[in-house]
């Protein structure tokens, strides 16, 4: 199995690696998403919350298998889901954090949650989409 996985990255272009970097990424910052305790919202449900760690996750480890499939089809349509799902992820992480900014702005704490965390992971979540979809059009193999 690790000569597998060897095998699949030697070969690799730049493409391949950050892509792959980006997905192990968002797939720490979604586990540490969930863990973290961001305050409570007053106007938001819990299912919003988990839309952004489902989709950051599910789509992260999508992203780490692909590069050990050697399918032609997968490897080419495949790597769109993930940029894909990260893209609906960080839309509604952006839309989560609206509220802590407008308490911040208007210096009221009506809606509650934790500005700073909110901005975090914010930002962590663009960088990670941003680098998959830029090496979406970096080659994914080395030339032969």
């Amino acid at each position: 199995m690790l000569n597998k996985i060897k095998k699949a990255y030697l070969g690799s272009g730049i493409g391949t690696i950050i892509f792959t970097a980006s997905c192990l990424l968002m797939v720490i910052a979604a586990t540490v998403y969930q863990i973290i305790d961001f305050g409570t919202l007053k106007i938001i449900d819990e299912g919003d919350k988990t839309l952004v760690f489902v989709m950051f996750l599910v789509g992260g480890v999508i992203g780490l298998f692909i590069p050990l499939v050697r399918i032609k089809v997968v490897e080419d349509i495949l790597p769109l889901a993930p940029a894909a799902m990260f893209a609906i992820g960080f839309g509604r992480m952006l839309y989560l954090t609206v509220y802590p900014i407008a308490d911040a702005i208007t210096n009221v704490k009506w809606f509650g949650g934790s500005l700073q965390l909110y901005l975090t992971f914010l930002i962590i979540y663009l960088v990670g989409a941003c680098a998959v979809i830029v090496s979406l059009f970096f080659q994914r193999k080395e030339q032969e």
